[in-house]
């Protein structure tokens, strides 16, 4: 007999979709691989074909179908079957034993990684500016343990910008004017505005501004972040802009040195509102130029996807946005 060979070429197109379409089939043949093995656990335990439908809201014929599919898929008789009774065969039962262990193991494996409200747990990868995560952060993040002790929180306290996906981070926390990538969901949840400020001590010792123009005479406490930046830019009470060069006297890149310093009266600082408010109640600082307004800059919290998002994340993030209202 001849055989003849016909060569069939295939595009990349082709190529993937017939992989595409291999993989499918894969997965639509594992779940029901699994169907089979819960309509027979429910067969077992209730008894019979029509007492297992009832359990799995399913007609009976379906259940009848499901258990001759998965006899001709093994080449053996599972179950014997007369009008009266049902029994398992010798290899139904070494077959039920094993499915039944296996539904155990599937059941406990979803259970390991599916939270409920009452029970979340998991790992919660935050980050957020330095100033933010110290003083509007760290409450929620110790309620939020508080009442969820199968939880965990990593966070990462820095005004660098960092990748959201690369670092494995579920929660970014970023203030600025824009934001450069489109590509992940952003909320906003604030608004963050900075006030010059100086603590009693040094405005005993130096007359305090009384115009921004003032601040480039002063000693200056500044964040690294904004180490860089000469001008602090105002806007007056007719809104009109200025923009103050200012020279640092002390830069530092984290939060609580730089509101110490501050506080001891090494210089004038910007801090953000919710800061100077606490120590201006508390008499630590006074807030400077009240009839001028520094510019400010959205608060946003930034996500992967807003799809199959875990539980402890959602209830994380509505604890966030409520705790800024």
């Amino acid at each position: 007999m001849r055989r003849e060979c016909i060569r069939v070429d295939l595009s990349a197109t082709q190529l993937y979709c017939c992989k595409y379409v291999a993989n499918e089939i894969k997965s639509v043949a594992i779940m029901d691989t699994i169907d089979a093995l819960k309509t027979l656990n429910a067969v077992v335990e209730h008894g019979s074909f029509s007492a297992a439908a009832r359990r799995m809201r399913v007609n009976r014929s379906v259940v009848s179908r499901g258990i001759e599919a998965l006899e001709v898929d093994l080449g053996i008789r599972l179950l014997n079957r007369t009008t009266r009774s049902l029994s398992l065969t010798e290899a139904g039962r070494t077959y039920y034993e094993g499915a039944k262990k296996l539904l155990a193991d599937v059941d406990a494996l979803k259970s390991s990684v599916v939270e409920t409200e009452n029970r979340l747990k998991g790992t919660l990868r935050i980050s957020a500016p330095i100033h933010f995560g110290e003083w509007q952060l760290w409450p929620i993040v110790q309620e939020f343990l508080r009442r969820h002790q199968n939880v965990n929180i990593r966070l990462e306290l820095s005004n660098q910008h960092v990748d959201v996906v690369g670092g494995g981070f579920d929660l970014v926390i970023r203030s600025a004017p824009f934001l450069d990538d489109s590509t992940f969901v952003a909320r906003r949840i604030s608004t963050n505005t900075f006030s010059p400020c100086a603590a009693p001590s040094y405005c005993a010792r130096n007359e305090c501004p009384k115009s921004p123009d003032d601040l480039s005479r002063h000693s200056c406490v500044v964040s690294l972040q904004h180490a860089g930046k000469k001008n602090w830019r105002f806007k007056s009470l007719d809104g009109s802009l200025i923009s103050v060069p200012i020279e640092p006297r002390l830069s530092v890149n984290a939060g609580s040195p730089q509101i110490r310093a501050i506080k001891e009266g090494l210089g004038i600082g910007l801090l953000p509102d919710y800061v100077v408010s606490e120590a201006e109640t508390s008499g630590e600082l006074v807030r400077l130029l009240p009839d001028y307004t520094h510019e400010s800059y959205p608060i946003y919290v930034i996500y992967p996807h807003r799809d199959l998002m875990p539980l402890r994340t959602r209830n994380f993030l509505n604890a966030l946005v409520k705790g800024q209202k």
